[in-house]
């Protein structure tokens, strides 16, 4: 599960613009937590990360939240279902592997993608991932073969 989150650390080029308030909270709730891993990356740490490799001034910020408890996967997942409920997301991709289900969503604001949100559901290995910016389209089928690897 860890190897999917840093292939999807690499769609950052592809990811702009504010953290919504709805993730930060969500991200709150699990900082704290034993047994869960929540990071907040934002615009000044992906740029250190990216040095003069790429251009990431686009980049606002990231989150990441993943477990391998049972009991917390599932808290996790409903808590980022109910997040993607209230931005009216749609569905760009599901992937049933290994007992694994990936969905990745998107927010759109007209014909740029906004928000890139992915649950990853293993039951006792579980995640969520989210990308604010503006993406545009052109991109977002580099992001999904990036995810297909």
């Amino acid at each position: 599960m860890k190897k999917i989150f840093l292939m999807l650390a690499l769609v950052l080029p592809f990811a702009a613009m504010a953290q919504l308030p709805q993730l930060e909270k969500l991200n709150a709730k699990y900082s704290n937590t034993e047994g869960v891993t929540a990071m907040n990356i934002d615009k000044e740490m992906i740029k250190m990360f990216a040095g003069d490799n790429a251009d990431f001034d686009f980049v606002n910020s990231v989150n990441i939240i993943i477990t391998e408890n049972k009991e917390l996967a599932a808290d996790i997942i409903n808590d980022a279902n109910k997040v993607i409920k209230k931005l009216k997301t749609e569905t760009l991709l599901e992937v049933n592997d290994e007992g694994q289900k990936i969905t990745i969503y998107c927010c759109k604001d007209g014909e740029v993608i906004t928000n890139l949100l992915v649950t990853i559901d293993g039951g006792d290995q579980s995640g969520f991932l989210a990308i604010s910016g503006d993406i545009p389209q052109e991109k977002l089928n580099e992001v999904i073969n990036v995810v297909n690897m």
